[in-house]
C-alpha cells in the first residue's frame, strides 16, 4: 500500500497539467514551423495552415517513441529493437509527410495550393530533431520522477526498519530487567549484605538499557561497561567455584556501535552456561578487533534445553533479526554444539552498518 500511495503522488500528475504541457509545447511548434516555412515578410493563413499540416506527420512520430519505443523498449534496453522501431518511425513520418502535401492538403483546404519542396532527407532530418529532443527531455523526467520516488521509498524503508528495530530493542529491556530481578531476589534470600550497592548497580545498569540505549549508535566502551557490570552482578548467583573469563582486545574503545549487540550472547552463555549447570563450569566470552570487524565468541558447558525458547523467545532469535537490519550485508553469527560444550561466535563489519 506505500508504494501504491507514492506513485500516486510521483507520477505523471494531473490529466489537466499533462494536457497543458502537451499544448504549450505543440503551440510553439506551430508558430516555430510556420516562422521557418514563411513566405514572405508577412503572416499569411498558408503559413499557418502549412505549418498545421506539416504537424500531421511530426506529430504522430513523438507519440510513439514517447509512449511506445522508449518505455517499451530502449529502457528494457533492447536496444536494437528500438533502433528498428526509431529508424522506421522516421520512415513512416516521411511518407505520411509526402501523402499530407500531395493529397491530404487538397482534400482539407481545397481553395490553397501545397507543395514540398523539402527533399526525403530533410523532412526525416526535422522528424530526427523531435524525436532526440522530445526523447532527451522524456527520459530526463522520468530520471528525475524514479529518483524522487527512490528517494520516498528508501526514507519509508529506513522508517520501517527504524520501527522494526525499535520494536526489537524494546523486547530487550523487559527480558533484561526479568532475569536481573530474579538476581536480586535470590541476593535478598541469601541476605547479602552488599545487596544494597547491587540495587544501585543494577539501577545503572537498567538506566542506561533503558534510556541511553534510545540512540541509533552508542560508544563501545559504554557497552563494555555495562557488560562489566552485568557479569560482577551475575557472579553473585553462580557456584562458588565457577569462573567467567571475560576479555576484550580493541584498538579504540570511543568507536560507535548499534546498541545492545553483545549483551544477548553475555546473557546467552551466563544463564544457559553457569547458572542452569550444576556444579563447577567456565564460561568463556572475549571480544577483539581485527581491522573494521568485531568478532565476538563465547564458549560455555552445553545446557539441557540450550534452545532460544528457553530464554523467553529473545536471546539469539531476536539478535539475528537485529543484525539482518543493522549489517544486512556485513555479519555473521554462528552458534553450535561441539561435544559437550556451545560454541558461539559472531563477526560485525563496521564499514557495512546500515545506520
Amino acid at each position: 500500500m506505500a508504494s501504491e500511495s507514492i506513485q500516486t503522488k510521483t507520477g505523471k500528475g494531473s490529466p489537466w497539467v499533462s494536457l497543458f504541457q502537451f499544448l504549450l509545447f505543440w503551440s510553439a511548434s506551430v508558430v516555430l514551423i510556420a516562422r521557418v516555412f514563411r513566405i514572405g515578410n508577412e503572416w499569411e493563413t498558408i503559413d499557418w495552415l502549412f505549418s498545421l499540416l506539416f504537424h500531421l506527420s511530426l506529430i504522430p512520430a513523438v507519440a510513439v517513441n514517447g509512449h511506445l519505443l522508449i518505455p517499451r523498449l530502449l529502457q528494457q534496453r533492447r536496444f536494437a529493437l528500438y533502433f528498428f522501431g526509431f529508424s522506421s518511425t522516421i520512415g513512416a513520418s516521411i511518407l505520411i509527410h509526402h501523402w499530407v502535401m500531395s493529397h491530404l492538403a487538397d482534400w482539407i483546404f481545397p481553395g490553397y495550393y501545397f507543395i514540398s519542396y523539402l527533399k526525403w532527407w530533410e523532412i526525416g532530418l526535422y522528424v530526427l530533431a523531435y524525436l532526440v529532443v522530445t526523447g532527451l527531455f522524456q527520459l530526463s523526467v522520468d530520471y528525475f520522477r524514479s529518483e524522487r520516488l527512490r528517494g520516498q521509498q528508501e526514507q519509508m524503508e529506513k522508517e520501517r526498519l527504524d520501527d522494526e528495530l525499535n520494536a526489537l530493542k524494546a523486547q530487550i529491556n523487559p527480558h533484561f530487567l526479568f532475569n536481573n530481578l530474579n538476581l536480586l531476589y535470590s541476593l535478598s534470600i541469601k541476605k547479602a549484605d552488599d545487596l544494597p550497592d547491587h540495587i544501585v548497580q543494577l539501577s545503572d545498569l537498567l538506566r542506561y538499557v533503558m534510556y541511553q540505549t534510545n540512540q541509533p549508535m552508542v560508544r563501545m566502551d559504554a557497552e563494555l561497561k555495562m557488560i562489566d557490570d552485568y557479569i560482577a552482578l551475575s557472579q553473585k548467583r553462580m557456584h562458588s567455584e565457577s569462573q567467567i573469563k571475560w576479555q576484550h582486545q580493541l584498538d579504540r574503545t570511543d568507536i560507535q556501535i548499534p546498541p545492545l549487540l553483545f549483551l544477548p550472547l553475555v546473557e546467552n552463555g551466563i544463564k544457559h552456561g553457569v547458572l542452569d549447570q550444576r556444579g563447577a563450569v567456565e564460561l568463556r566470552m572475549e571480544l577483539v578487533q581485527k581491522g573494521n570487524t568485531l568478532i565476538f565468541s563465547s564458549v560455555n558447558a552445553r545446557a539441557k534445553a540450550e534452545t532460544d525458547a528457553s530464554s523467553g523467545g529473545m536471546g539469539l532469535s531476536n539478535l539475528r533479526k537485529r543484525l539482518h537490519r543493522l549489517f544486512p550485508e556485513g555479519h555473521q553469527l554462528d552458534a553450535e554444539e561441539r561435544d559437550e560444550q556451545f560454541v558461539v561466535r559472531m563477526e560485525l563489519n563496521l564499514d557495512k552498518c546500515a545506520v
